[in-house]
């Protein structure tokens, strides 16, 4: 990932994907990642 602005983008995708599958959790190092910079 190049840029931060790059990251949300692909952990916005990635949420909107594992929204459709319920069985698959997001790892907590990449929520947390995020979290921490709002």
């Amino acid at each position: 990932v190049e840029t931060q602005e790059e990251g949300r983008a692909i952990y916005d995708l990635v949420k909107e994907k594992l929204s459709e599958r319920p069985d698959i959790e997001l790892t907590g190092q990449v929520s947390n990642h995020f979290a921490n910079e709002e």
